[in-house]
């Protein structure tokens, strides 16, 4: 019963149509994976994956705060009315 269950969840995942890169690689390790794998052989990709993931998070916050900063520059006075 186990074995039917995992094939067919790894043919869910085949067939369900992905579009975020981050579920692409997750779906593509997931596919990889065999009956009995153990964690130690899956978790460096996932971690690899994680890994990533959290660099392009990062960097895009970074993006977002220069573009934002670039646009708003501070005033250069004091910044309240009660002068």
């Amino acid at each position: 019963m186990v074995v039917d269950r995992f094939e067919e969840a790894k043919r869910l995942l085949a067939s369900l149509p992905i579009r975020h890169r981050e579920k692409i690689s997750r779906n593509a390790i997931a596919q990889r994976i065999q009956l009995g794998d153990r964690w130690e052989k899956v978790r460096p990709d996932l971690e690899a994956l994680r890994q990533s993931i959290r660099k392009e998070r990062d960097e895009s916050v970074a993006e977002a705060e220069a573009r934002y900063k670039a646009s708003h520059p501070e005033k250069a006075g004091p910044t309240s009315d009660y002068g």
